[in-house]
């Protein structure tokens, strides 16, 4: 397998947990340490713990009842022993608090280092969809 090809996989199974809310699985693809940061439009995670707790906790699990994430448009840039990627995402969930159903969509960067011969992401950071003026 290519350093492309796994990257981008590592982006299907980044999705797979955030739809399945599965700490066991999100930590096989992060760093888990206290230098991992993500940034999303509800704050700004520093350290494996707090996203973890916050953003898959607090948001993903607390906030919604089901989550489905598709990306799209990946690209990917290699540089020895880190890579960056950039996508495209679609996001439908149901809100726990009412189930009303949401749906967004935004652009995702990520960040990613070979450790011990696996890659792992080690900072992300989505925003919205770009405006239209």
């Amino acid at each position: 397998m290519t350093d492309t090809q796994a990257i981008n996989e590592l982006i299907q199974n980044y999705a797979a947990s955030i739809c399945s809310c599965d700490i066991d699985k999100a930590a096989e693809i992060w760093q888990t340490d206290e230098r991992t940061t993500f940034i999303h439009p509800l704050g700004t995670e520093c350290g494996w713990e707090s996203v973890k707790n916050n953003f898959y906790g607090k948001i993903m699990h607390g906030m919604f009842s089901e989550r489905k994430l598709i990306i799209r448009d990946t690209l990917t840039e290699i540089y020895d022993d880190a890579a960056v990627a950039i996508f495209q995402w679609d996001f439908f969930a149901v809100k726990r608090a009412d189930g009303n159903n949401i749906e967004t969509h935004g652009r995702e960067s990520q960040v990613y280092r070979r450790v011990a011969g696996s890659w792992k992401i080690i900072h992300g950071h989505y925003s919205n969809m770009p405006i239209t003026l």
